[in-house]
């Protein structure tokens, strides 16, 4: 359980089940009874909405610091940069979807994501 849970249970005798104890100060680490209340999973992204603390569409983490995103090789992909490459290359010489899966051991919707950079598209 977590700290803030069990200080709100401790607090008001009220165990919060299914419920969300948010934070009026915004801090997730806080554990001062005065600042948790009960509610639903709306009622916390209402809460922070109105706080300006929800980031939309360009003001988005990976969107301020694409940097962040895991990609590819840094993702733990079975594959290289130099594979995607070279899965791309024999795709354009001719090669059928389902043999290059097997040259690289991976399922044919890889390659096929992969070609049509669905998938590995910063590359």
């Amino acid at each position: 359980m977590l700290a803030h849970r069990v200080a709100y249970f401790l607090s008001y005798g009220v165990d919060p089940g299914a419920l969300h104890v948010c934070h009026k100060c915004d801090r997730p680490a806080c554990q001062n009874p005065a600042h948790l209340f009960l509610g639903t999973s709306k009622d916390n992204m209402h809460d922070a909405s109105l706080k300006g603390r929800m980031k939309w569409k360009d003001e988005h983490l990976y969107r301020t610091h694409p940097e962040l995103l895991k990609r590819g090789e840094k993702n733990h992909s079975k594959l290289t940069e130099g594979d995607v490459l070279a899965i791309r290359e024999l795709y354009a010489g001719g090669w059928l979807q389902r043999d290059i899966a097997f040259m690289f051991e991976v399922a044919t919707p890889t390659i096929f994501y992969i070609i049509n950079r669905k998938k590995w598209k910063h590359i």
